[in-house]
Formats: structure tokens, C-alpha cells, sequence
């Protein structure tokens, strides 16, 4: 049980770190404008908890998981995002 808290920590920490990388490399590119930072990283983090640990594809993240996203992501953010997290590693 230890061990499994233990990877899920270790699992949470890296989609941190991708998370702020991805949010930097969007706001350095100018992509977006995003007016409050700490919601869209909060949504980044969400949406690449659905790539890596749900499995979910791009559709299905786009039709059925808009919570995740939806009001401070758009769903062209969606595919940036997957893009990215391949970039990232």
C-alpha cells in the first residue's frame, strides 16, 4: 500500500512539473492571454491527468470530460496540450 502512495506521489509530482513547463511554453508563445494562471494550470493538470493516467484520447476528452477544461480551456488548448506532453517526454 506504502509503495503505491509512494507512486502516485511520484506520478503527481512529474505532472506538476509538465504542467508548469507547459503553461510557460503556452504563455512564451503567446498563444493565449490567460488572465488567471493558477485556474489554467489547475485545468492543464486535469487534462494530462486524463493523457497519462485515464488513458483518454482527444476526442474523448473533448466530448465527454469538458469539465476538465471548459471555461479556462478551449478545446483547440486540448490538442496544444497533447502535443506538448509528447514534446515533454
Amino acid at each position: 500500500m506504502e509503495q503505491f502512495e509512494f507512486k502516485k506521489q511520484e506520478i503527481m509530482n512529474e505532472l506538476g512539473e509538465e504542467t508548469k513547463w507547459i503553461f510557460e511554453r503556452l504563455e512564451k508563445e503567446k498563444i493565449r492571454n490567460f488572465d488567471k494562471p493558477h485556474e489554467v494550470q489547475e485545468k492543464i493538470q486535469l487534462v494530462l491527468e486524463c493523457f497519462r493516467i485515464q488513458k483518454y484520447d482527444i476526442p474523448m476528452i473533448m466530448k465527454h470530460r469538458k469539465s476538465h477544461y471548459r471555461p479556462v480551456l478551449e478545446e483547440n488548448d486540448i490538442q496544444l496540450i497533447f502535443n506538448l506532453d509528447i514534446e515533454f517526454g
